[in-house]
């Protein structure tokens, strides 16, 4: 029988593996699933048979040594996969290198989406923050805006989108390097509600890549990392920042700061109902019924996630006995 680390370890490649993802070692010791729900009570840092978080070292062991694994996981250019997968790893390298092309272009776009008052913070997400994109592939944005201006904002963000040709429609089937800017909340309510708090939930909050807004980020972080940890088991510190991050200069924060101030003014209340009429219209016209994705309107979140693979990839992951109480 596998000890708990070794069952973990399994449990991430084979969840990646739904996405056809080889990971390496470090992924893996970044986001080990874990396996069952932890004691009543206890502390969630406490699971490993009593012991904290494994150190990469232990995880870099067991996959070179252990049998059990070695049965059920290949491994090639420092990726590991299911056996049997071995061609995903030629994909797997072809989709970092695309989603290298489309981190360049996001990057720019970045640079004119912090520019919109009220954004508090602007993160890559989906298959974009996975760096496991294809050519078809969009870019997903999950951001993070000011208690209030919730519409205001998400209306100036899709006009800017579509001022710089970029912006994802709602009838697109396929919208190749267009941003799909599919959840918004407000720096006022940053814990995801329970209804949503799940396996697939848990790996795409903690693998955000901020693009503007690092401080809001973190705070993201510290409010969901309790929840997080009831399904993944992931270093305190977080990751390196990337590249892609932007910042504005001194002046432009001013520049923002003074047009909020003014959004806050009788005129912006006004400004904000307004555009909440006018999108809660667009968005039932273009809502189709008996979806099994969710959409999501409140004052604290909008997310549109219409044709939601969730479902379908917690009732696969659950195939394997005792991995149930992951739904």
């Amino acid at each position: 029988m596998p000890n708990s680390l070794e069952q973990s370890i399994f449990n991430t490649v084979r969840y990646f593996a739904l996405f056809d993802m080889p990971v390496t070692a470090v992924q893996i010791w970044r986001a080990l699933v874990l396996d069952r729900d932890p004691p009543a009570g206890g502390d969630s840092r406490l699971r490993w048979q009593g012991q904290h978080l494994p150190k990469l070292s232990e995880v870099r062991r067991l996959l070179g040594t252990s049998a059990w694994l070695q049965q059920r996981l290949g491994t090639a250019w420092g990726y590991f996969f299911l056996r049997g997968k071995e061609e995903s790893v030629r994909r797997r390298l072809n989709r970092h290198v695309i989603a290298q092309h489309k981190w360049r272009l996001t990057r720019k776009l970045a640079k004119y989406l912090a520019l919109v008052p009220c954004v508090r913070m602007i993160a890559g997400s989906g298959s974009l923050a996975l760096s496991n994109t294809r050519p078809s592939s969009d870019l997903d944005m999950f951001v993070i805006v000011r208690g209030g201006r919730i519409w205001t904002t998400r209306l100036l963000l899709l006009l800017v989108a579509q001022l710089l040709g970029r912006r994802r429609k709602y009838w697109d089937r396929q919208a190749p390097d267009r941003l799909c800017f599919n959840h918004f909340i407000t720096d006022t309510e940053l814990t995801m509600p329970a209804a949503v708090r799940n396996l697939y939930t848990a790996v795409a909050y903690s693998h955000l890549v901020p693009l503007f807004g690092v401080r809001m980020w973190s705070r993201f972080e510290a409010a969901n990392g309790a929840w997080i940890r009831n399904f993944l088991m992931y270093p305190d510190t977080p990751p390196l920042l990337p590249k892609q991050g932007v910042a504005l200069p001194f002046w432009v924060r001013e520049l923002k700061n003074f047009f909020e101030e003014m959004l806050l003014e009788p005129l912006g209340e006004f400004l904000e109902r307004s555009a909440e009429k006018r999108q809660r219209r667009a968005i039932r016209e273009h809502t189709q019924p008996g979806r099994s994705g969710r959409v999501a309107i409140s004052p604290t979140e909008l997310a549109f996630h219409p044709d939601s693979r969730v479902p379908d990839i917690l009732s696969q992951f659950a195939q394997d006995a005792g991995q149930k109480t992951l739904l």
